[in-house]
């Protein structure tokens, strides 16, 4: 349900929130203002799930195991190359 009115902004029509600002601006604003707790949650994440990892093959992977330690291979994976995106060339923070 769309809340608001509608604005016309160069030839369109633009929902605006209670707060005078279009949802999409306000919705990357929230983002924006977030993004450091979430760099750093997912900093943290990627060090717990390497610890794990690591902790999986010095017991000696079973086969229970297997699945979920290439799934958390992959996660870490993720999560390293998001890091590198936010992070920029040069930061060697994660």
């Amino acid at each position: 349900m769309l809340t608001g009115t509608f604005v016309p902004r160069n030839g369109y029509a633009v929902d605006e929130g209670d707060d005078g600002w279009p949802h999409e601006r306000t919705a990357n604003a929230r983002l924006i203002a977030a993004a450091p707790a979430m760099l750093e949650a997912l900093r943290d994440c990627r060090e717990s799930l390497e610890a794990a990892l690591e902790h999986i093959t010095k017991d000696g992977m079973t086969d229970e195991h297997e699945e979920l330690y290439y799934l958390g291979i992959a996660a870490s994976d993720n999560a390293k190359a998001a890091l590198a995106a936010a992070e920029g060339p040069g930061d060697t923070q994660s």
